[in-house]
């Protein structure tokens, strides 16, 4: 198996890149992928190779840019050195973009984790800040499978990014045309690929739409592979005939 991980239109979704710097990104993949199916064709093992284009999340615009810290300096959970840079702290946010995880240093104190989900809950209240939910670890765990280490799990509007910063205004103005990641799945148009072709593959059919737990078992199918422990099935309308029907 091989799994290569092009980055480099991720990073222009996430700075300041318009169209074209994009399309341009596309056609370098494009040429990558051609390169490694024609490296399979020289080796001789195209014939049972199985060639698939995934991603593993979806991409939305964010125009404007939340950061949270700053609202937990402004609150005295979090303190800078004369330099600018975090000198201590009692909560602080990791923010990945559509969610961010906030971190206390003490879990087992009731009252600071009081404290830090007032100053969460008031940012929420105000459609300004950006903030579309607040939930506690143990919720994002429940609800998302996410970490339940983070004392609260905050996320971001549509159009809204959770960015790092812990000065300035809470709530800025991207440069450029910047999209993110993190949202919740459900969120509309917030959508990633699946592209296979190969051994037991069927061709030229449009796939209604799958999630993303079920490509690895999908994929592994034609070889003969299992994954009786994981929480996904088999996407038999991406097989070939023979293959649905063996499932």
């Amino acid at each position: 198996m091989n799994f290569p991980h092009f980055r480099s239109l991720l990073n222009l979704r996430r700075a300041t890149a318009g169209p074209r710097p994009v399309e341009e990104s596309l056609r370098r993949q494009d040429r990558r992928v051609g390169w490694i199916v024609q490296a399979a064709r020289d080796a001789g093992i195209a014939d049972r190779t199985i060639f698939a284009v995934i991603g593993d999340h979806g991409f939305a615009d964010a125009p404007w840019a939340i950061h949270l810290n700053v609202a937990l300096r402004q609150a005295g959970l979090l303190r800078l050195s004369s330099d600018g840079k975090v000198a201590d702290w009692q909560a602080f946010a990791i923010c990945e973009g559509g969610v961010a995880n906030v971190y206390v240093r003490d879990p087992q104190n009731p009252t600071l984790l009081e404290r830090v989900r007032q100053v969460l809950d008031k940012l929420k209240a105000d459609p300004r800040s950006g903030i579309d939910a607040v939930r506690t670890g143990q919720e994002a765990q429940q609800l998302f499978g996410a970490s339940p280490l983070p004392a609260f799990c905050v996320e971001a509007r549509p159009g809204y990014s959770l960015e790092p910063g812990v000065q300035g205004d809470l709530v800025t103005r991207a440069q450029g045309h910047p999209g993110t990641h993190g949202f919740r799945p459900d969120l509309p148009g917030y959508r990633t690929l699946f592209i296979a072709a190969g051994p037991g593959i069927a061709q030229n059919r449009t796939l209604p739409e799958i999630r993303l737990i079920d490509e690895a078992p999908t994929l592994c199918r034609p070889f003969g592979l299992v994954m009786p422990d994981a929480q996904d099935v088999v996407v038999t309308a991406a097989l070939a005939q023979d293959e649905a029907a063996a499932r």
